[in-house]
């Protein structure tokens, strides 16, 4: 709590210094930190996960790990940045971390990652009030709210292209018939992998 109680006072006090015109920093262009005289803004060193450049305690606080990129430093490691085009990245470097991304959602381009190293698997939009789960850049399921229904939406999923997954694999056959085990050149049916073979319903 001091510590804080001192930051804000010394930046209050810059401030103040900024407002007379008086500064203690070369400027913010020449890549010094501390009170620009010419534009009365502040800046820190880059800082590190160690000793982050604005801190409440050592390896605790915010620090630049990379251009356009601000780090948050939690007990000496890295929990999240941020940065262009991420709302927030967690795992610092690894990319096994989730995170969010900055861009409009939809059925195909999902915005919350599990692991930002995969991009196009994680939850999307499908529609107003419809969530989708996107699975290698494509809507595998659509959670709409209005109708309380589950919808399977992969377009791939004709008699041509049912092929041989797992027992429990199910979709929406768009050109199947109701048949045990199922057929082609229908108007459509409910495909379910049972046993080894699939059955339209």
């Amino acid at each position: 709590m001091r510590q804080t109680t001192h930051l804000i006072a010394g930046l209050f006090a810059g401030a103040l210094m900024a407002a007379a015109g008086v500064g203690f920093a070369e400027g913010l262009d020449g890549g010094n930190y501390g009170l620009s005289e010419s534009s009365g803004r502040f800046a820190m060193a880059d800082g590190s996960v160690s000793a982050a450049s604005l801190y409440w305690e050592e390896g605790t606080g915010f620090y630049q790990a990379d251009t356009d990129e601000i780090t948050v430093a939690i007990n000496g490691s890295i929990t999240s940045s941020f940065e262009a085009g991420w709302v927030i990245r967690s795992g610092g470097v690894a990319a096994t971390g989730p995170g969010m991304v900055e861009e409009s959602a939809s059925s195909t381009n999902p915005t919350l990652i599990p692991r930002w190293d995969d991009l196009d698997t994680g939850v999307g939009r499908c529609a107003a009030d419809s969530t989708a789960i996107v699975s290698g850049g494509q809507a595998a399921v659509c959670f709409a709210e209005a109708s309380n229904e589950v919808q399977q939406t992969w377009d791939a999923c004709t008699f041509a292209n049912l092929g041989t997954p797992g027992n429990g694999t199910f979709c929406y056959c768009s050109d199947c018939t109701k048949a045990t085990p199922c057929a082609g050149s229908g108007s459509g049916s409910f495909a379910k992998r049972l046993n080894g073979a699939w059955d339209c319903d």
